[in-house]
């Protein structure tokens, strides 16, 4: 047998060792990478999180979140495997605290970083914070969260996420929104312009895309605005673009409710009534142009409809004027859209009910002699009836021994929707009864009858 020569040998060693040190190393990396993996991560019951599809989970039984070979958090559902990504925001509803899973920048007070890994858990109660997900998406967390202009208000947290031309797109558990202008958000610690990925604190000002780098190419954009059509009036140019609730397509498993985050969304935000109005607060969100049309009709309390209203989608405000006191009116909110074949698909996406308010009216007493009562009507808010009437009434007991009235002229209802309401004089009058009581009644307003409770009583 040929016999190694040292060189050969040296070879061989040389060898041996580097296949002992790679077996070694991926030994040592293949343990830690195992532990890594057999780590659980608690998610109680009552906890929110999205998984790679921004579709958000609701979790109604406690589970536990683990990684993956690649690094990837997931959670096992019936036995399959929803992906989290890289990080994972879970937000628990009953503790009021979120949990970050992976790699986190968060932005200090004194605009230092702090780079978070593994688990971290935030309360969403003590403190504002925001941290950097990742490129051109971050996290804010805490108890005051709003747009500067106060269309945005937010509990607990927020995700921003921003396309590459700036666009913010700003959802958490209750809400999707869209911000197609400058937008900030000011929670009083900080204030975050969004679109622009710059922070102020005090003043301090932090460029978080120089935070792991960014491919945001914001530019000054200009936005067209329209009228609103319909028997009413919109306004309320703000900038912000509502996703509503995401509430739309909901499907309850065992442990988990996963609600799409949908393309097209409208959301109503509230609706208010006056006498004779009702206003409707609405925000769109439409992100890709989809929506052909946005509308409403209105109907009586006898299902009877009244009318189609256009709604403005530049505008996030809509009045309906010209209707009765005090009566229930349903609305139904429907967008339009184009299918793939071209047609115009109208979606019913809310309803509300709603009472108008009733008048308010006053009567007092200002003078009583001996065989007169002077009064003063005042009726609430400004407005001025049709027609009116005030009936004085002497009674005795359970009885009435007589009655005088005063219908109220055009002018004297004006006086009455005054300051200082409209004063006038019951007189010739015998008191000899036990008390006075002053009502008013036969009240009109455009042309129908109202139900309004004023009266005054008064001991002789």
């Amino acid at each position: 047998m040929r016999k190694l020569n040292k060189k050969n040998k040296t070879y061989i060693v040389i060898l041996l060792t580097f296949v002992v040190i790679v077996f070694i190393a991926t030994a040592v990396f293949a343990y830690f990478k195992i532990k890594d993996m057999n780590i659980k991560y608690n998610i109680y019951k009552d906890s929110y999180l999205y998984n790679t599809k921004n579709e958000l989970i609701y979790v109604t039984d406690d589970t536990f979140a683990k990684k993956d070979f690649l690094g990837r958090y997931y959670v096992n559902i019936e036995g399959k495997k929803v992906y989290l990504g890289s990080s994972g925001v879970i937000y628990n509803a009953s503790s009021r605290n979120v949990t970050l899973l992976g790699i986190f920048y968060e932005v200090l007070k004194n605009g230092e970083v702090d780079k978070l890994k593994g688990e971290s858990v935030v309360s969403c109660t003590n403190a504002n914070r925001i941290f950097k997900i990742s490129d051109r998406k971050y996290l804010l967390v805490g108890p005051n969260l709003k747009s500067s202009d106060g269309i945005l208000t937010a509990n607990d947290y927020i995700i921003i996420e921003l396309d590459k031309v700036g666009n913010g797109y700003i959802y958490n558990k209750d809400m999707n929104i869209k911000s197609f202008k400058d937008t900030f958000i000011d929670t009083g610690d900080f204030k975050l312009m969004i679109n622009e990925e710059k922070l102020t604190i005090g003043e301090l000002e932090v460029d978080l895309k120089d935070i792991n780098g960014s491919t945001n190419e914001y530019g000054e954009r200009k936005k067209g605005t329209n009228q609103a059509a319909g028997k009413g009036t919109g306004g309320g140019d703000s900038g912000l673009i509502d996703g509503g609730d995401g509430g739309d397509d909901k499907k309850t498993e065992d442990i988990i409710k996963v609600e799409k985050y949908v393309a097209r969304k409208t959301s109503i935000v509230n609706t208010t009534a006056s006498i004779d109005s009702i206003t409707i607060n609405y925000v769109v969100y439409d992100p890709f142009t989809e929506y052909k049309g946005l509308y409403l009709v209105l109907f009586d309390s006898k299902g009877e409809k009244l009318g189609t209203y256009e709604m403005d989608m530049s505008l996030t405000t809509y009045t309906i004027n010209e209707l009765k006191a005090h009566k229930n009116y349903k609305m139904d909110f429907y967008y339009i859209y184009q299918d793939q074949a071209g047609n115009n698909v109208d979606t019913l996406f809310d309803t509300v009910t709603i009472q108008t308010k009733n008048f308010k009216a006053h009567l007092s007493l200002e003078m009583v002699t001996d065989d007169s009562v002077r009064y003063i009507l005042k009726v609430d808010d400004g407005y001025i009836l049709d027609s009116a009437t005030v009936e004085l009434s002497i009674i005795d007991g359970d009885e009435v021994i007589s009655t005088k009235s005063h219908d109220l002229s055009k002018t004297n209802l004006t006086a009455a929707a005054g300051n200082d309401g409209f004063t006038d004089v019951f007189g010739d009058l015998d008191l000899s009864g036990e008390f006075v009581k002053l009502t008013l009644k036969d009240c009109r307003y455009q042309g129908e009858r109202i139900d309004i409770t004023a009266n005054y009583k008064f001991i002789i």
